[in-house]
């Protein structure tokens, strides 16, 4: 059912996007893909990860159908979404990489410590970096929303365009604060002359800002105790806390195809790592970003999908599934040319249009970054402030409510019905909730049918409203008794709106309930 249901968010999206995504600048796509193009990734995976529990609970005829469904909904996906999406992202940003990949009027990843993390240092005297390997842009939207609901904090969520290519080793040394990148001669990458390999060479270089600054993998800090997390970030100004669940997963050919399930695991690790700083470290600023995103789609890869290095004209010294590396000087027809001038003089980058994969020996052609695409180099950049409960800045967690908006408060007919508006959009500190209604009389017995509302709306206020159609059950109605309209909290039981009614019908209704 959940597979069915993101099924049918995918064909809405389609529908509500059918003519394809015309923007006039690469700055405009890049925003509204940040604001909410990025939805359709989401109810990809959502899918995805719901029709791997399918089969591991195999149904028989109904496994067979879904799986039929998966393949007109892939279809859907990388034919059309990712194709048409990424194909206007390319065209518009073609023109604007010959003297290197970061794009005006955009965030970039270079930028990150002095833009973001520095700031936060200067004001309050520490932040704490989670970095997150692979962690996409609509990953961290759903850990956003995650953290907004589940703790005293508040969270930001910004977009920052990543360094090329979008691998590992490009993305973390990035992140890292640092004057100039460079690549060596075996194309290792060094911040300040430094090289960036490993948390100890990152750990040079966060104390060369300040002595008492760390780098630390997430494992290590599960392995320590209270006391050790304590010492570790003692006089800290700046902790770089390094996390990998997503690429650990996705990039090793035999577990590609859990790279979702992954995704799952680590929104739920990060939270917690989230808790773990406020409630043991002392911190209430925490950054969570990434090095790069990903490309994801399930079906084995045809050939239009892959393109052969030998399109690129020169001496390769380094590639990937999705960027290549030349000497300066080297040309390609039918690939994305991208300076790399600032990191070295004798090297040049290209990259492939779209989707398309470059052949390498070896499998894993599904789960793929180093390239351009949006959800390769769209990354997220999560503020979060944490606030203890009776500060002024404190804000609670609470439950979407509804209201019954109808005026009438008679009823004539054994059948009715009645609006309802949910009072506030969900988001934020507003999380869902599911309310039960009917009519009882006056010793709460109840004398109507249960309707059901999931309170889960996010929309404008007349977007929140419900009509719900009510029977009454076969019962002797006194028009001179009080009778009442219950709505109740299904979780807890609790009656949060009680509305007196009167009754008054001619002939009581055939059916027994």
């Amino acid at each position: 059912y959940e597979g069915l249901y993101y099924i049918a968010k995918m064909q809405e999206y389609h529908y509500d996007h059918i003519t394809g995504f015309h923007y006039g600048t690469y700055n405009d796509l890049w925003a509204e893909y940040s604001k909410s193009l990025y939805i359709m990734d989401t109810y990809y995976r959502k899918l995805h990860i719901a029709f791997r529990r399918s089969l591991i609970g195999s149904a028989g005829e109904l496994d067979d159908l879904f799986k039929n469904a998966i393949s007109t909904t892939e279809k859907l996906y990388k034919n059309w979404y990712l194709t048409e999406l990424n194909s206007q992202w390319c065209m518009l940003i073609k023109d604007h990489i010959g003297e290197g990949f970061a794009l005006p009027e955009i965030d970039q990843q270079e930028s990150f410590y002095k833009r973001v993390a520095e700031p936060i240092v200067d004001e309050s005297g520490r932040v704490y970096v989670i970095i997150s390997d692979a962690l996409r842009y609509e990953v961290a939207a759903e850990l956003s929303e995650r953290l907004m609901r589940e703790t005293n904090g508040t969270t930001k969520i910004t977009a920052m365009q990543s360094v090329f290519p979008s691998i590992t080793k490009m993305g973390m040394s990035a992140l890292l604060p640092h004057k100039k990148m460079s690549f060596t001669d075996d194309m290792r990458v060094m911040c300040d002359d430094i090289i960036t390999d490993g948390t100890e060479n990152r750990d040079k270089i966060l104390k060369s800002y300040s002595p008492k600054n760390c780098a630390v993998t997430f494992e290590t800090l599960l392995g320590m105790n209270q006391a050790q997390r304590r010492e570790l970030v003692n006089g800290a100004e700046t902790i770089y806390i390094y996390h990998n669940k997503i690429d650990a997963v996705g990039d090793k050919p035999l577990t590609e195809k859990q790279v979702f399930d992954a995704c799952a695991d680590a929104i739920d690790e990060i939270k917690g790592l989230v808790k773990m700083i406020v409630n043991q470290m002392s911190g209430s600023n925490i950054i969570i970003t990434a090095d790069h995103g990903f490309l994801y789609s399930y079906d084995p890869l045809t050939e239009s999908d892959k393109a052969d290095s030998a399109l690129v004209n020169g001496k390769i010294i380094e590639k990937g599934r999705r960027y290549i590396i030349a000497e300066n000087g080297s040309s390609s027809d039918l690939m994305m040319n991208i300076a790399l001038n600032e990191y070295s003089e004798n090297m040049t980058g290209f990259a492939p249009f779209d989707n398309i994969r470059i052949k390498i020996q070896g499998g894993g052609m599904n789960f793929t970054h180093g390239g351009v695409t949006l959800q390769e180099c769209c990354v997220p950049v999560i503020t979060f402030k944490n606030f203890r409960a009776g500060s002024k800045h404190f804000v609670d967690i609470k439950k979407a409510t509804i209201k019954l908006i109808s005026m009438t408060r008679k009823i004539s007919n054994n059948m009715f019905s009645l609006d309802f508006m949910q009072t506030d959009a969900v988001g934020g500190k507003i999380v869902p909730a599911t309310y039960e209604i009917y009519l009882c009389d006056m010793m709460s017995e109840q004398v109507s049918d249960v309707q059901t509302i999931i309170a889960d709306k996010t929309g404008e206020p007349q977007e929140r409203v419900t009509k719900l159609r009510f029977t009454l059950k076969n019962h002797d109605f006194d028009s001179n008794n009080k009778y009442y309209l219950n709505i109740v909290d299904k979780d807890t039981g609790d009656v949060i709106e009680k509305t007196e009614f009167s009754i008054k019908i001619a002939f009581a209704n055939d059916f027994d309930f």
